[in-house]
């Protein structure tokens, strides 16, 4: 193969590599701008995130000293609230026992009621039998004082005759049978005007007038003691008055204490009713008071959550700040995870700055070898019809131009690591090497001495 030949095929395959590589070039100049427009919106993104994490920080701490305060009330107001709670069951405990103690004692006040109205009805049937019997009791009490001296003359008199009397009886009784007999000849002797002086007469009337004159003795003894007996019948009778009066007074002070116990048990009742009624007002005003507790608490503890659910808000935005080892790193060594975002984002940003410009410069670097080599290829191409000296000096420095920028460009992008884009390392490598190529190849067909000299 000839010299021209060489430089044509050369030319040839430097303008498919140019537009392969000026392709390439524009690819990655998109590529760039692409990467550039999603790492703007990953940023605003991350930004608003962590601005919102900020705010929510900044919100969160200048609430922080009334969440400690509320939390200590809360704490306070838990212990005070189950103070009360057991307080109040205390009082209704009490309260309880008082109300059954207060049933047990109304039991015991109706039982004692009703035991006195018994009573008192059988003190007024008592009273009123009694003043049925005053009228009476008085006048006999007044008839037996006025007997009395009498009662104890008799009684002494009797006393004396007792004897007699028992032994004239006892001739009467035996004489009975005597005097049945001569009583009716003695009625008739009487009738018939016997002459009673005579022995046999005489005998008559006198066994009949002493049998009659010893039962007159005998009944006169039995009247005096009939009135003796009728005088303590009425002696008893006074004293069973006496007696019943005594006994009605003496219930009518049982019934009079049982009434002051009553009233004093009434009283009492009351007493502990109004105790009772003041004791179920206190339940009531304590637990409507806890029942407010208990409402207070609730809101104190929802004010908590709502702090705790953003304090727990921001926790886990610290998480996820932390999942970036760059961000952790720095938290670790003592920065706050928000200075450590920030510094890690600003980082970051440089970093692909730095990246993307050095890719742009390479893709530019790789576009301007392509325009490059794409002409001085074109105008080795066309040496073939007319090789002039110019032409030959023109191709020759682009070439070189060419060769140089993309030594450049290789040396720069091994430099930034474009062994990661493998389409524009290919391109720019290609570009190097056909460039050095062509300018061998423009060389030596220029070494041949096959110039045209042009004026």
């Amino acid at each position: 193969m000839n010299k021209q030949k060489m430089l044509k095929f050369c030319s040839i395959f430097m303008v498919l590599v140019c537009v392969f590589s000026f392709a390439s070039g524009i690819m990655g100049i998109l590529d760039v701008n692409d990467i550039k427009t999603v790492k703007e919106k990953e940023k605003a993104v991350a930004m608003k995130q962590l601005e919102a994490l900020e705010a929510g920080v900044k919100t969160l701490e200048s609430k922080r000293a009334d969440y400690e305060a509320g939390k200590k009330k809360v704490a306070a107001g838990d212990v005070a609230y189950a103070e009360g709670v057991a307080k109040l069951e205390a009082g209704q405990k009490e309260y309880d026992a008082g109300v059954v103690t207060l049933a047990q004692k109304q039991k015991e006040y109706d039982a004692g009621m009703a035991q006195y109205k018994t009573g008192k009805a059988q003190y007024d049937a008592g009273l009123k039998v009694l003043n049925s019997k005053t009228a009476a009791y008085n006048a006999g009490k007044a008839q037996l004082a006025a007997g009395k001296a009498q009662y104890d003359a008799g009684v002494a008199q009797l006393s004396a005759q007792t004897d007699a009397y028992n032994a004239g009886k006892a001739m009467l009784e035996a004489g009975k049978a005597q005097y049945d007999i001569a009583k009716p000849q003695y009625t008739q002797a009487v009738a018939a005007n016997v002459d009673f002086t005579t022995e046999p007469y005489k005998t008559l009337q006198e066994g009949v007038l002493g049998y009659e004159a010893g039962m007159a003795q005998v009944q006169a003894y039995e009247a005096g003691m009939a009135q003796v007996k009728a005088y303590e019948a009425g002696m008893a009778q006074v004293k069973e008055y006496e007696t019943g009066k005594a006994t009605l007074d003496a219930a009518a002070k049982q019934l009079a204490a049982g009434k002051a116990k009553l009233d004093a048990g009434a009283t009492q009742l009351a007493a502990g009713k109004t105790k009772l009624d003041e004791a179920a007002a206190q339940l009531v005003a304590g637990k409507t008071a806890l029942d407010d507790a208990a409402a207070q608490l609730k809101v104190g503890k929802a004010q908590l959550a709502e702090f705790e659910a953003g304090e727990t808000q921001v926790l886990a935005g610290y998480a996820t700040l932390k999942e970036n080892p760059s961000i952790k790193e720095k938290i670790d060594d003592g920065m706050t995870p928000l200075a450590a975002a920030k510094e890690v984002m600003d980082e970051e940003t440089v970093k692909t700055t730095n990246e993307l410009t050095s890719r742009a410069y390479l893709y530019i670097a790789l576009i301007v070898v392509a325009v490059i080599g794409i002409v001085a290829a074109i105008m080795g191409v066309g040496l073939e019809n007319s090789p002039t000296a110019n032409k030959v000096k023109g191709s020759v420095i682009l070439g070189v131009i060419a060769l140089i920028i993309a030594v450049v460009a290789n040396i720069y992008g091994a430099m930034n690591g474009y062994t990661a884009f493998p389409l524009q390392m290919v391109a720019v490598i290609l570009e190097a090497v056909f460039a050095l190529l062509f300018v061998v190849s423009i060389f030596n067909y220029k070494n041949a001495g096959s110039i045209k000299t042009v004026k």
